[in-house]
């Protein structure tokens, strides 16, 4: 899938667009920077308390941008990420007046012409719901699996990676794997404390 989609990020669903600027990030199914651009720019978005304490204060690492938040910065704060990408994509699926099923219906059954501009406005607009929807599914299996203990989680993103796009699968290993070893770390110190 090429860079052809384009997704609003942060700034689409906060409120009157009329006095905010809004940040646009061009993604596509991977796993590159403007996907992590994204993310990060989540993060900040639905930054709250400890995290956005976190953000602004030197820490281990240093944050100089939005686009610097490549690391999760809590279980909470990834979660309502993954929520507010959530809310986003389906904002912006339910603005178009056709689902993805018609558009392969229409582009399937000959009804547009050939070459015309309706068929290749149909087939941009059929890559921008393929983007969306993978988003989604992003988005729904970092829920499912962010809110599991450790050893379940361990168990869950085996089969993640055997039934999901590389890049779910990769960020529910390396990124909510990461916090929920952190999490888990601070838990067992605590308890080894008490």
């Amino acid at each position: 899938m090429s860079e052809r989609c384009v997704m609003r990020a942060a700034g689409t669903s906060l409120g009157s667009t009329s006095n905010r600027h809004i940040s646009v990030v061009r993604v596509c199914v991977s796993n590159n920077d403007n996907t992590k651009t994204l993310l990060s720019m989540l993060r900040v978005v639905v930054a709250g308390g400890k995290d956005l304490q976190t953000i602004t204060t030197s820490g281990p690492y240093m944050y100089r941008t939005s686009k610097d938040i490549r690391f999760a910065l809590s279980v909470n704060n990834e979660r309502a990420a993954l929520n507010h990408l959530l809310n986003v994509v389906r904002e912006n699926l339910d603005a178009y007046p056709t689902t993805l099923e018609e558009d392969n219906e229409a582009l399937a059954n000959g009804s547009l012409p050939p070459f015309s501009n309706k068929r290749h406005a149909r087939i941009q607009v059929r890559g921008e719901k393929e983007v969306l929807l993978h988003y989604l599914d992003f988005a729904t299996t970092g829920l499912s699996v962010i809110d599991l203990s450790l050893e379940e989680f361990q168990k869950e993103v085996v089969n993640v990676q055997k039934t999901k796009n590389n890049c779910i699968a990769q960020y529910c290993s390396d990124v909510i794997g990461a916090i929920l070893r952190e999490e888990d770390r601070k838990g067992s110190a605590r308890d080894e404390l008490a």
